[in-house]
C-alpha cells in the first residue's frame, strides 16, 4: 500500500474519532442547555449535529444568548470558550475589556489600548483591564463585581473554567470563560455573573458628569 494512502487513512480515522468525541460532548451540552432553558424560560436551538447548540433567554426584557466558539488557530492560546452575550443595550458611553493577563502575549499587551490600573492589587495581578474613558471603570468595578472576578480566577486554577474575556461592543456585552463546561453549576455561575456584570455596566454606562439618576431617562 502506498504511503500516501496510509497517511490519508490515518488522518481520516483521527478526524472521525475527534468528530465522535466532539458530538458526544455536544449532546451533553445540549441537554444542559435544555435544563437551563426550562429553568429560565428560554429556548434551545441545535441546528444539527455539526452546528453548535445555543440557548436563548431573556433577562429583564434583554435578550441573552449562551453558546460556545473557537478562538482560532491564530490566537496566542487557541481553544474553545463558552460565552454569554447580551444584546440590544443602550448606546455605550465607554468601551472596556477585562482579560486574564496570562492569556495575552507581549504583542497583545502592546496592542491593547487604554489599559488602566484599578489600584485593586488582587485584581491588577490577575487581569489586564482597559477602559475608555477610565473613570467609568471605577463605577463599574463594584465590590460585588470585584469579588466575582477574583472568584473566577480561583476557579480557573481548580477546573480551567476561568474568565476568558469580558468586553462590550456596539450594543452588546459579552462574558466568556475558557473551555466548554459539562457541569450545570458552571453555566449557572456564568449566567449569574453575566447578570451582575450587566447591572454594573448599566449603572456605569452614563456620560461622565451625568448623575446616575438620569440613566434610562
Amino acid at each position: 500500500m502506498k504511503p500516501i494512502l496510509i497517511i490519508t487513512g490515518v488522518v481520516l480515522i483521527t478526524f472521525f474519532i475527534a468528530w465522535l468525541v466532539y458530538n458526544k460532548r455536544l449532546q451533553i451540552i445540549t441537554n444542559i442547555y435544555k435544563e437551563i432553558a426550562e429553568k429560565e424560560g428560554g429556548d434551545v436551538e441545535t441546528g444539527g449535529l455539526s452546528l453548535r447548540p445555543q440557548v436563548k433567554l431573556w433577562y429583564k426584557g434583554t435578550p441573552v444568548l449562551i453558546s460556545h466558539a473557537y478562538t482560532g488557530t491564530l490566537s496566542a492560546k487557541p481553544g474553545y470558550y463558552t460565552y454569554a452575550q447580551i444584546s440590544d443595550l443602550p448606546k455605550a458611553t465607554f468601551n472596556f475589556r477585562i482579560v486574564p493577563t496570562s492569556k495575552l502575549d507581549q504583542i497583545d499587551l502592546k496592542m491593547m489600548r487604554n489599559k488602566i490600573n484599578t489600584e485593586i492589587n488582587e485584581l491588577d495581578e490577575i487581569y489586564t483591564i482597559s477602559s475608555n474613558p477610565p473613570e467609568q471603570m471605577k463605577a463599574f468595578l463594584t465590590p460585588d463585581v470585584v469579588s466575582m472576578l477574583i472568584k473566577w480566577s480561583q476557579q480557573y486554577l481548580d477546573n480551567g473554567n476561568g474568565i476568558e474575556d469580558i468586553h462590550n461592543y456596539e450594543d452588546k456585552l459579552v462574558f466568556s470563560i475558557f473551555g466548554i463546561p459539562e457541569n450545570h453549576a458552571i453555566y449557572d455561575q456564568l449566567l449569574e455573573s453575566t447578570k451582575l456584570i450587566l447591572e454594573a455596566y448599566l449603572a456605569a454606562n452614563v456620560s461622565p458628569g451625568l448623575p446616575k439618576s438620569a440613566v434610562g431617562c
